[in-house]
């Protein structure tokens, strides 16, 4: 490793998890990982972590509810749930394991890669339409529905700044994946959005995390 690599930390096993995220507390981890329904059939739930005990607890049954991502003061979680052949954006509670329809696409479009605003009022999500994907921000109390990027180009991976001023994000608009950046919360619409560039790289940058 070079001299910017970063001390890891041991959190605890948790066996089959394909995508997680730890809230704000640094305590709680919530994971979302296939199991065994109804004998025959296997769907994805989302299971609850503590990283100080190693405690786990699973919050869904069978609600194929995967890719989670932790509201600030750790009440809930967004998700993306699959159902009748699609997919939409949750709200699951972290304590009950209710959940809601947050954002429900057309019939021909799907939603992936969810994060959650530092205020907690926002979910951001890629729709996946027809010849693009897209960021959008949906309002978790109204619903309301924003288009953050509007192009030709993949915008996959929303991830905000611990101060939650920045969205950051993977685009191929180059040509090659590169990390860009939009100033949040953004301008009032329907005034357009110029992304910052971040990386220049030759192989593709994707999954960004700021520290």
């Amino acid at each position: 490793p070079g001299e910017q690599a970063m001390p890891g930390r041991w959190l605890g096993s948790f066996n089959g998890v394909t995508n997680f995220d730890i809230c704000n507390d640094g305590v709680t981890l919530v994971a979302d990982r296939s199991e065994r329904t109804r004998v025959e059939y296997v769907y994805f739930d989302l299971f609850v972590m503590d990283i100080g005990t190693g405690k786990q607890r699973r919050l869904t049954h069978g609600a194929r509810i995967r890719e989670p991502a932790c509201e600030p003061d750790g009440r809930w979680a967004a998700g993306v749930q699959i159902t009748h052949g699609k997919t939409r954006l949750v709200r699951v509670d972290l304590a009950s394991g209710d959940s809601t329809v947050l954002f429900e696409p057309g019939s021909l479009e799907q939603v992936a890669f969810p994060t959650v605003s530092r205020d907690g009022r926002h979910v951001i999500a890629t729709r996946i339409a027809h010849q693009s994907r897209d960021l959008i921000a949906v309002d978790v109390e109204t619903g309301h529905v924003r288009r953050l990027t509007h192009d030709w180009a993949l915008e996959l991976q929303p991830r905000f700044s611990p101060d939650g001023k920045w969205l950051v994000y993977s685009s191929d608009r180059s040509g090659i994946y590169d990390v860009y950046a939009q100033a949040w919360p953004p301008p009032a619409e329907p005034s357009p959005i110029e992304p910052r560039r971040l990386t220049r790289v030759i192989g593709g940058a994707l999954e960004p995390v700021v520290t």
